[in-house]
C-alpha cells in the first residue's frame, strides 16, 4: 500500500512498503532475531555472519582494528548422519556450536553457514593470540566423543583467514553449497554487490554534496550530514572540509542519548539506506539515513519530513503511533525486565564509544532458582533490573546481557571514585532486596567495572576479568582505570 507526502498542501511523493512472502514464511512473532539467528544452534545464521563481517571490516577501516576469520568445518558430520540419524547429527551440531561459544567467550562472535561449517571472528592484538584459538578450537571439537548414548569420532579442519577480503572470499566459496538455502544464497550474492567498493560510489565534494541537500530540502523539512559513531552534526569548513560540529545529532528529537533505533549507524556500517518514522509527542516524522562519501568521509546524510496528520488518517494515528512504540519496545527490550536486551548491545551499543563500563553479577541466581523456583528468580532478577535503571542517569545505559549478568555503559563519568561510588550505591540498594514470594531470601550481586574511552566492546573482555576478581576477593565491587 502506498500513501502520499504533503508538504505545504502539496503532494510531493508517496510512502509505501512491501513485505517478501517468500523470506518471512516460517519465522513466526520472533521476526528479528529470526533474521539473523540459525534455529538450530542459535548462533549466527548467514545473514547474522555477514552483518558480523560487516561490522568487523567497518571497525578495521574505521579504527584500524585487525581481525581474522576462523572456518571451522566437520565433514564426519555426513557419517553421523548416515550412522545415527539427523537428530544424532544435529546434536553434534549444536554440541560444536557450545564448544566454539564457550571457548571464544566475548573475544569473539560465532556463526553457522549449513551443517557442520561454522564462522569464528576475531579481533586480534598478536598473530599468535589467532594461533592459538585455532589450536584450542581445533582440540575442543575433537574432544567430543559422545552424543547422547553414540560413542564418535571426528576431526574437524580449522582455515584461519586475515582480512576482510580474504574473509568474504571464504565465504563466499562455503556459499556455493547446495546445502545453503536459496535464500541465504540471495542474501550473499547481495552482501557481495553491497560491499563491492564499485558499488559505493565515488567521494563528492562539496559543491555536488550541497546540490544533492538543496535539491532533497524541496521534499524534506531537515537535510543534513552527521557522524553517527561520534554523535555529532557534520558542517562544512571554509576549505569545503567537513568538520564535526558541537550540536549532538539527537537533540533534534529533544533527546539528550542516542536514538534507541539509530538507523543513521545502521546506514553508516552498512552501507546502505535506512528509514524509519520517528515520533515527538503528537507529532509524526518520516527519516531517510543515506550513506554517503564527501572528501573521502564516510557519513550519513539525514532527511527529515513531518507527516501531515493525513498521512497517518490511513491506520488511525493513536493506534499507527503505539504500533510503531510497541514494535521500537519489543525489538530492544528484555521480556523479563525493564533494560535493553543482548540485540541491543549487538546492534547500536558495541560500536560506541564510552567512557566506562561495568558488569554486575546476580550472585547465586542459578540456585535461587533450583532451589525456590522460577517465579522467585525472576522477581529478584526484576527487582535487580528497576534499581540499576532508577540508579543511572539518563546518559547511561543498562543491557540484560545475559542470565544472571547486566552491563552498565557509563558516559562522561567523571572520576573512577565517582563510578565506585555509584556502583556501591547500586550494590547496597540490590542487596536490600527480599522475595516477596519466598521467605528470607535475599539478592547480592558482584560488580567489576573499568574506566576508559573507548568502544564499549574493546572494554567488555576487561570488565569480565575485573568482576572475576571481585568474585573471587570476596570484595563483591572492583573497578580498574585504565585510561593510563
Amino acid at each position: 500500500s502506498k500513501y502520499p507526502i504533503y508538504k505545504d498542501g502539496k503532494i510531493v511523493g508517496l510512502i509505501g512498503n512491501f513485505v517478501d512472502v517468500d523470506s518471512t514464511q516460517g519465522r513466526g512473532n520472533d521476526l528479528g532475531s529470526y533474521i539473523v539467528t540459525d534455529t538450530v544452534t542459535h548462533l549466527s545464521n548467514a545473514r547474522g555472519i555477514m552483518d558480523t563481517w560487516i561490522s568487523y571490516t567497518e571497525d578495521y577501516r574505521l579504527r584500524g582494528n585487525s581481525f581474522a576469520a576462523f572456518f571451522i568445518s566437520v565433514p564426519d558430520i555426513r557419517r553421523v548422519r548416515d550412522t545415527y540419524g539427523g537428530d544424532t547429527a544435529d546434536a553434534l551440531i549444536t554440541q560444536i556450536a557450545t564448544v566454539i561459544s564457550r571457548r571464544i567467550a566475548n573475544r569473539g562472535s560465532a556463526g553457522r553457514l549449513y551443517g557442520a561449517e561454522f564462522v569464528v571472528f576475531y579481533r586480534y592484538g598478536d598473530k599468535t593470540e589467532v594461533e592459538t584459538l585455532a589450536d584450542d578450537l581445533s582440540a575442543d571439537i575433537a574432544d567430543i566423543h559422545r552424543i547422547g548414548t553414540n560413542s564418535i569420532t571426528i576431526f574437524p579442519q580449522v582455515k584461519v583467514v586475515y582480512g576482510s577480503d580474504e574473509a568474504f572470499r571464504s565465504i563466499e566459496e562455503l556459499s556455493g553449497s547446495d546445502e545453503i538455502s536459496t535464500h541465504d544464497k540471495r542474501e550473499l550474492k547481495a552482501y557481495k554487490v553491497f560491499m563491492n567498493p564499485e558499488s559505493q560510489g565515488e567521494t563528492q565534494s562539496e559543491p555536488d554534496i550541497k546540490a544533492r541537500m538543496k535539491e532533497l530540502g524541496t521534499i524534506f523539512d531537515t537535510v543534513r550530514l552527521v557522524d553517527p559513531m561520534k554523535e555529532r552534526v557534520l558542517v562544512f569548513r571554509d576549505n569545503g572540509d567537513i568538520a564535526e560540529s558541537d550540536t549532538v545529532c539527537s537533540t533534534i528529537w529533544h533527546r539528550t542519548t542516542r536514538c534507541v533505533n539509530c538507523i543513521s549507524m545502521t546506514a553508516l556500517k552498512t552501507r546502505s539506506t535506512q528509514c524509519k518514522y520517528e515520533f515527538i509527542g503528537d507529532d509524526a516524522y518520516f527519516v531517510v539515513s543515506q550513506y554517503v562519501v564527501v572528501h573521502g568521509r564516510p557519513c550519513v546524510m539525514e532527511c527529515v519530513l513531518k507527516l501531515d496528520h493525513i498521512i497517518l488518517s490511513a491506520f488511525g494515528k493513536t493506534r499507527f503511533h503505539k504500533l510503531m512504540e510497541d514494535y521500537d519496545r519489543k525489538y530492544y527490550s528484555s521480556p523479563v525486565d525493564a533494560c535493553h536486551n543482548r540485540l541491543y548491545y549487538d546492534e547500536v551499543v558495541h560500536s560506541l564509544y564510552c567512557s566506562a563500563i561495568a558488569f554486575i553479577r546476580i550472585n547465586d541466581l542459578a540456585r535461587i532458582t533450583t532451589m525456590h523456583g522460577y517465579a522467585c528468580s525472576v522477581e529478584i532478577l526484576q527487582k535487580t533490573a528497576r534499581i540499576i535503571n532508577a540508579s543511572l542517569r539518563s546518559t547511561d545505559t543498562a543491557i540484560h546481557f545475559e542470565n544472571d549478568l547486566f552491563l552498565v555503559v557509563f558516559n562522561d563519568m567523571a572520576s573512577l571514585e565517582a563510578m565506585h561510588a555509584k556502583l556501591q550505591t547500586i550494590r547496597s540498594r540490590v542487596e536490600a532486596i527480599q522475595s516477596t514470594t519466598v521467605k528470607d531470601v535475599h539478592a547480592t550481586v558482584s560488580v567489576g567495572g573499568v574506566m576508559a574511552d573507548a568502544p564499549v566492546e574493546s572494554l567488555i573482555e576487561k570488565a569480565e576479568n575485573v568482576l572475576s576478581l571481585a568474585e573471587k576477593s570476596g570484595t563483591g565491587i572492583s573497578v580498574t582505570d585504565l585510561t593510563d
